[in-house]
């Protein structure tokens, strides 16, 4: 049957929407994934992506810390599932006449987003280690390169409220000739002149990977994929 006319669809990332708005009150809102981020960030600051990117051995200059947390949790798919499942839970308390439909699609889609995480990892693991070197526009990507085993070079900005200061790019230009970095990623729902710049001075390619659901690429899986390919295919 149909899904109730009467609920509004939940998702756990809206297309088009800001995980950075109010992700504090909302995005963390289920126990894992708050015992998670407190685990990952309050011990060392400072050392944060050393911590998440020990078997790489990083020494890069960016560390990630958005405040006290990383809102992007749905880059690891364990996390993502954790948060599914709580909206399926909250969908059935609501509309309890429909709770074996939304089980049924629960168990559907957890199917799907096992299947699209183990393709995003057959995808990255025949990734060559000079392309695992992650520049992108913005710190967005710190839980998907732990879970697929890349790193973190470096980022623009940490977050899309901050300004993109020319000491920023300077310094970015001088990491990615570095360290050799072949291609930086932008992110469609951003301004990419200043990275265009950067790519453009640097020689690196130009690709584009995906912080959220935007109009061409409008679901949780298709941006899981898309990254994972855009990096293969680089």
């Amino acid at each position: 049957g149909g899904a109730p006319s009467s609920l509004a669809f939940v998702g756990v990332l809206d297309s088009g929407g800001s995980p950075h708005a109010g992700h504090e009150e909302d995005e963390h809102g289920h126990e894992e994934g708050e015992e998670h981020d407190e685990e990952e960030h309050e011990e060392d600051e400072h050392g944060h992506e050393d911590e998440e990117h020990e078997d790489e051995g990083d020494a890069h200059g960016h560390h990630h810390h958005h405040g006290s947390e990383d809102p992007h949790y749905w880059f690891d798919a364990d996390l993502a599932s954790v948060a599914i499942e709580a909206i399926a839970d909250e969908l059935s308390h609501l509309s309890p006449d429909d709770a074996n439909v939304f089980s049924d699609r629960l168990g559907l889609y957890l199917g799907e987003v096992a299947a699209a995480d183990a393709e995003a990892r057959a995808l990255i693991e025949a990734v060559p280690d000079h392309h695992r070197l992650l520049v992108t526009f913005h710190d967005a990507f710190a839980y998907f390169a732990r879970r697929y085993g890349l790193e973190i070079a470096g980022f623009l900005i940490e977050g899309p409220e901050q300004g993109i200061s020319a000491e920023a790019i300077a310094e970015l230009i001088e990491l990615i000739e570095h360290e050799g970095v072949e291609t930086v990623f932008h992110e469609q729902q951003f301004d990419s002149s200043a990275l265009d710049a950067v790519a453009a001075e640097t020689g690196a390619k130009r690709g584009i990977i995906w912080s959220q659901p935007t109009e061409e690429n409008p679901t949780y899986i298709g941006i899981l994929l898309g990254n994972a390919r855009a990096i293969a295919e680089q």
